[in-house]
């Protein structure tokens, strides 16, 4: 009696222990992601999917926003802050519609070629213009 009695002490110190640390855990990646509602934080699958990554999720999704509003914020720079792009180790673009978003004919060589702000009108130049940005902004 005495031996089980001391068994489970044992067993529930430890697992105290290991759950008190898995707590004080600090994320290993930060993620933001844009989107329209699909991926706003009140879905809350985005969140979920980094805890299981150990991953701080920064969740800038608003409802009935298209890319081209994402390309306008990062024009007004809302979309992050140099000092959180430093800290970003990944974009994540969440957008559900029916639109085409590949005419090579539209794309530009560099994000400083779009004439901004964009509209809701072309949705090839908005996705190009994020990723180019994004990624000239890592990269600078």
């Amino acid at each position: 009696m005495k031996k089980t009695f001391l068994t489970v002490l044992l067993f529930y110190i430890f697992t105290g222990i290991v759950a008190a640390q898995n707590l004080s855990k600090t994320t290993e990646y930060n993620i933001l992601l844009t989107g329209a509602s699909f991926a706003s934080p009140q879905n809350g699958w985005f969140e979920i999917g980094c805890r299981k990554l150990n991953a701080e999720a920064i969740n800038r999704s608003i409802g009935g926003e298209a890319i081209a509003n994402t390309a306008n914020r990062m024009v007004n720079g809302t979309l992050y802050s140099k000092e959180e792009l430093e800290e970003i180790d990944a974009l994540v673009i969440m957008q559900v519609h029916n639109k085409d978003v590949y005419e090579e004919l539209q794309l530009k060589d560099k994000y400083t070629d779009y004439e901004v702000p964009f509209d809701r009108s072309n949705y090839t130049a908005a996705y190009d213009y994020v990723i180019k940005r994004y990624l000239t902004e890592c990269y600078e």
